[in-house]
């Protein structure tokens, strides 16, 4: 980038006079709308926990507008302070207590660049969720309607159609899934819900928490359960560009939310078709640029450290690793985790020596529209997609297809 300024500098610099004057007015102003669109804030905030918790048991993340961050700073005195940068309105700050891996509390803030604390107590627990108290300072709780107005506002606007959904789950949720009818009917009336939602959503469409709650309360859900109903996110895709101002469908976050929703509201790639080319550096930084792989197959992997499939199907991509050499098939695994340590380790453990890149930012997720994981694309010689796999792989139909090419 700042080679290019450079450029466009000299360029200027060889111009007479007023076409001088003129050429810079022109390129400042083209300039600043990429400028502004990359303003950087701070936050500075305090997390003072209750001494009846265990600081060892929590720990925090906040999304900056591009991703999820984890805060690796420890608690001391059960006392945290995490800062960081974000790049859209508010960050996203969330708290995460867990008991033996099962998250028991989870807290989400809203925060601005003023100093902010928030103080958590203790007050009891049942079964596997704790309950708490907290006072806040420059943060706005996500989804508490003492401290959220808004949030307080949206709750009695809907309060009829969440408490048909709640009644459904409370006494038929354990036949979701199984019992069609049951299953139709928590579909509807999951969207009867969000509809009375968004009304009220529209009317402070300008107020960030009404996007926020849109994204996190609507997309998210919806993307729970009922991933495969591609004409409802194309229905929400149009409402969030209808409903919400620029500042936010133009953000970075909202356009990344766009992206997310397309997955979705599209078929997946298929085979036969073309793959995606991409360019981009592994963990080990070096490039990797698909383009230039005309000579051999290439098996993409999605993959979590999280997903217990994609831990199961390791053993068989290291034996396809062992059958065919290098310059017959490539294999990348491709994780989005922010936790550039945790994803590191868990590929040494595992013994995964191959390309693996971390696409931290989801573009490679986009690009070949995954929505689960483990989602396994054998790519051929000639750049077509030749198998599709969601969830654990079975290597029988990759080698099958490699070994007729022989």
């Amino acid at each position: 980038m700042h080679g290019i300024f450079k450029n466009l500098i000299q360029r200027g610099n060889n111009m007479p006079g007023a076409a001088k004057l003129l050429y810079y007015l022109i390129l400042l102003l083209s300039l600043f709308p990429v400028l502004t669109s990359y303003s950087q804030n701070k936050f500075n905030v305090t997390i003072q926990l209750d001494s009846n918790i265990n600081a060892h048991n929590v720990t925090c993340q906040y999304y900056n507008g591009k991703n999820n961050v984890e805060v690796t700073d420890t608690f001391t005195n059960n006392t945290l302070t995490a800062k960081g940068s974000f790049f859209n309105e508010k960050v996203t700050f969330t708290i995460f207590i867990r008991n033996n891996n099962i998250v028991i509390y989870k807290d989400e803030f809203l925060l601005t660049e003023k100093p902010a604390k928030i103080t958590i107590y203790y007050t009891s627990k049942i079964g596997n969720k704790m309950y708490g108290n907290k006072n806040v300072m420059n943060a706005l709780p996500a989804l508490d309607e003492t401290y959220n107005s808004l949030y307080n506002k949206l709750l009695k606007h809907r309060i009829k159609e969440s408490t048909a959904l709640s009644e459904l789950w409370k006494n038929d949720g354990d036949k979701i899934g199984e019992n069609d009818s049951i299953t139709q009917q928590s579909t509807k009336l999951f969207k009867i819900l969000n509809k009375r939602t968004i009304l009220c959503l529209k009317e402070h469409a300008q107020n960030y928490y009404s996007f926020w709650y849109f994204k996190y309360q609507i997309v998210y859900p919806a993307i729970t359960m009922i991933r495969d109903d591609k004409s409802y996110f194309k229905e929400l895709i149009a409402v969030l560009k209808t409903t919400f101002p620029e500042k936010y469908t133009k953000s970075n976050e909202g356009e990344n939310l766009i992206r997310e929703m397309d997955i979705y509201a599209n078929p997946p790639l298929k085979e036969g078709v073309a793959a995606p080319v991409f360019e981009m550096a592994d963990i080990a930084g070096d490039p990797v640029n698909t383009s230039t792989h005309n000579s051999k197959y290439l098996l993409l992997n999605f993959w979590q450290t999280w997903c217990p499939p994609c831990i199961r199907e390791i053993p068989s991509l290291i034996e396809l690793k062992e059958k065919y050499a290098s310059d017959k098939l490539e294999i990348i695994s491709i994780s989005n985790e922010t936790d550039s340590n945790k994803v590191s380790n868990f590929i040494k453990v595992h013994n995964m020596s191959w390309t693996n890149i971390r696409d931290k930012d989801d573009q490679l997720r986009y690009l070949f529209r995954v929505n689960a994981y483990p989602t396994t694309i054998l790519i051929d010689n000639k750049g077509i997609i030749k198998h599709v796999m969601t969830g654990l792989s079975d290597t029988g139909p990759i080698r099958k297809i490699i070994d007729e090419q022989e």
